[in-house]
């Protein structure tokens, strides 16, 4: 079993539409940057308005917190979020900063939300040995490099889906026209259900989701999710914006944890190399 998921940058980016009518003024800018600074706001300690855009931030010995407000683009960050915030004060970050935004704000056309993590496997000696040795399957086939290396990753990517229930007779008189890559460009696929619910189930956002060795410890796994979520929020909609973020956060923490946990199992005491070799 993985450890539990350690996070180590939050980020979200809500992005305005590219119309130079709909841009964010400097001078808007520096006035929501005020209104951070009022009781109730996120008082970040220093304030760069020389930067490209002028950036809010808090540094700290192990981590930053930035704001970034340009013209067609709000970004907030936290680098090493675990020592600092959870989630919950994270997402509470990002409705204060909308809240100073105010009303008058045109709808944000496009959400991303990028989040890292790192953890230790147990059932295998390092981060190489789980991601190539067993699931990629490969381990034993890199004699043409004539070295081992020194990291290894896998990507995934999703796109938005909608599963239904897959009907009986679908399977009958099928003309195999349509393979499951196919469906997926169409942002439907038919599966069946392992529950009792009727009705769709919505897969939300275009998702990267990455694997690989950490370089500051070959033990661990650094683990990122980059999603993309295309539906307009209006500025005072924070109960979707704080959805999208925790849609992001449990993709990781609950399917991708789970999804490498098949893998990392523990040890075969039969063999030295974890069971991949016999």
């Amino acid at each position: 079993m993985l450890s539990e998921l350690s996070a180590i940058y939050y980020n979200t980016e809500l992005l305005i539409p590219p119309i130079p009518d709909f841009r964010i003024s400097e001078s808007k800018i520096i006035g929501i940057y005020n209104k951070l600074k009022e009781p109730g706001g996120y008082q970040y300690k220093n304030l760069d308005l020389q930067a490209d855009p002028p950036t809010l931030s808090t540094r700290r010995d192990d981590g930053e917190s930035i704001c970034k407000i340009s013209k067609d683009k709000i970004r907030i960050e936290e680098t090493k979020p675990n020592t600092a915030m959870t989630l919950d004060e994270f997402a509470n970050v990002v409705k204060t900063v909308m809240q100073a935004i105010g009303s008058d704000m045109v709808p944000f056309f496009v959400q991303r939300c990028t989040m890292r993590f790192l953890s230790q496997p147990h059932g295998s000696k390092d981060a190489i040995q789980l991601l190539a040795g067993k699931l990629a399957n490969v381990y034993d086939k890199i004699a043409p490099f004539g070295r081992p290396p020194s990291y290894f990753g896998v990507r995934f990517r999703f796109a938005p889906a909608i599963e239904v229930e897959l009907e009986d007779d679908d399977s009958e008189g099928s003309t195999g026209g349509d393979s499951p890559e196919s469906s997926f460009s169409r942002n439907a696929m038919r599966v069946e259900r392992d529950d009792d619910e009727s009705g769709p189930v919505i897969h939300k956002g275009f998702i990267t989701l990455r694997f690989e060795s950490y370089s500051g410890d070959h033990r661990q796994i650094w683990i990122e999710v980059a999603a993309q979520y295309p539906d307009p929020v209006m500025v005072n909609a924070m109960d979707e914006v704080e959805r999208n973020i925790r849609h992001t956060y449990d993709f990781v923490n609950d399917k991708a944890k789970r999804f490498l946990e098949q893998f990392d199992a523990m040890p075969n005491p039969e063999t030295e190399d974890g069971g991949e070799n016999k």
